[in-house]
């Protein structure tokens, strides 16, 4: 990690700031809010709280993917996670959720947030299996947070592989 400080006339301001960790770079999207409020406001130790809280989140995300056999493609330039769900018969897809760490530069924290995108398929099964309206039109539903959402997309997947059964008639 990388400081710049300039001190013209008693003023101290940040000027630049460079981060390399193996899988983040101070050019991810996640980090970005944070590195500009740090600059902005010249307050280091901001920074650094509000990183390791990042690294935490970060950190709980891969284990989560991991412990559940979860294939995540990370994004090099902005450092979010995509998760394609596929139809377990065809492997075609069904859905993508892009889970992201947000800095919300209001508040000073970081919150965790997703985007659901489903493809024409994945679509009609969400609205067979009476997914809410709002997460097939919009890609996100309120009453859900990232973990539901995935495991409801599991769920949808999990559909997908089952053999219709047939009605009998009596």
């Amino acid at each position: 990690m990388e400081f710049t400080v300039i001190n013209d006339c008693g003023d101290e301001r940040i000027t630049n700031l460079s981060i390399e960790l193996e899988g983040l770079s101070s050019s991810s999207e996640e980090l970005k809010p944070l590195i500009e409020k740090s600059i902005e406001i010249c307050d280091p130790s901001m920074f650094f709280t509000q990183f390791e809280t990042y690294l935490g989140m970060h950190t709980q995300r891969n284990q989560y993917l991991e412990e559940n056999n979860l294939t995540a493609q990370f994004h090099k330039k902005t450092g979010y996670c995509r998760i394609v769900f596929n139809d377990a018969k065809s492997s075609e897809p069904l859905v993508r959720v892009q889970w992201m760490i947000v800095f919300n530069k209001i508040n000073d924290e970081f919150e965790e947030s997703y985007q659901a995108a489903f493809t024409e398929k994945g679509q009609e099964m969400a609205q067979e299996y009476n997914f809410p309206e709002e997460i097939i039109a919009h890609g996100f539903f309120d009453n859900w947070n990232v973990i539901e959402c995935i495991k409801n997309m599991n769920k949808l997947v999990l559909i997908s592989n089952e053999t219709p059964v047939k009605k009998r008639r009596n």
